[in-house]
């Protein structure tokens, strides 16, 4: 899929949605999850593989699914005893699909790419930043925050680095943006791609229901590499405007 260059038209439309939103949408700062605490960014991971597919919530039992409590349920009964915990929790909280992403979950956790369980540390942004760190020695070279943060979002959704069970693409950058460990990576879901829809531009323009190759979601997501200069805003701020404000967009465009 070539890039597309949005118009300054779509620009001045983004302007406006901007200055009208800005104010009332939650926006996580950059480099937040510096201060997070572990359980803090492991639920929030959580909630991330739970939403696939479908909104999801586990506000209500997000004790339940502490380190702390995981931990102390797996030391007594395994990997079985964790998943059924899991799995209860999630049916609790009407997550769709909850049998398999108890499986998912329980999987993460004994990941050390993820989590040190024993420590109850969500150690998976470190490791990021680690694996970052490396590339740049190996290629003689610094990244600029854009490659680094496509980077990071492989590191979490691609095999290769041991892929955490139930992210993807979408979910991944969902998780990134959401703990402010990212500036231009953007949810390219349903939500998001109904938005382009409407750009004076890109109406008429076919897109794919949901992108499943990194090929096409980067083509995608570079249409806002302008965004700071022609919006004064980078990418990740405009998706959490549009996605927590889409209804009232779509009903005033």
């Amino acid at each position: 899929m070539p890039v597309h260059v949005l118009s300054d038209e779509d620009w001045g439309l983004i302007r406006k949605i901007v200055e009208k939103f800005r104010k009332e949408t939650v926006i996580p700062s950059y480099g937040i999850w510096r201060v997070l605490d572990d359980d803090e960014l492991w639920l929030t991971l959580v909630s991330k593989i739970c939403s696939i597919g479908f909104p999801a919530t586990i506000d209500k039992s997000r004790g339940k699914l502490s380190l702390h409590v995981l931990r102390e349920v797996y030391s007594r009964g395994g990997i079985y005893a964790l998943t059924t915990h899991i799995a209860r929790v999630l049916r609790e909280n009407n997550v769709k699909f909850y049998a398999k992403l108890s499986e998912y979950i329980a999987q993460n956790l004994l990941n050390r790419n993820i989590v040190y369980l024993d420590e109850e540390r969500f150690v998976l942004l470190d490791r990021i930043n680690i694996h970052l760190d490396r590339e740049c020695l190996l290629c003689s070279q610094d990244f600029d925050s854009r490659f680094r943060e496509v980077e990071a979002r492989r590191f979490i959704s691609l095999s290769r680095f041991g892929k955490i069970r139930g992210m993807g693409l979408v979910s991944a950058s969902d998780f990134l943006i959401s703990v402010g460990f990212v500036k231009t990576l953007v949810v390219l879901d349903y939500i998001h791609l109904g938005f382009l829809r409407i750009l004076p531009s890109l109406r008429g323009v076919e897109m794919p229901a949901r992108l499943s190759r990194e090929e096409q979601y980067l083509s995608l997501e570079e249409i806002y590499r302008d965004s700071v200069d022609k919006a004064g805003i980078y990418p990740s701020e405009l998706d959490r405007i549009i996605r927590q404000n889409i209804g009232e967009i779509m009903r005033i465009l």
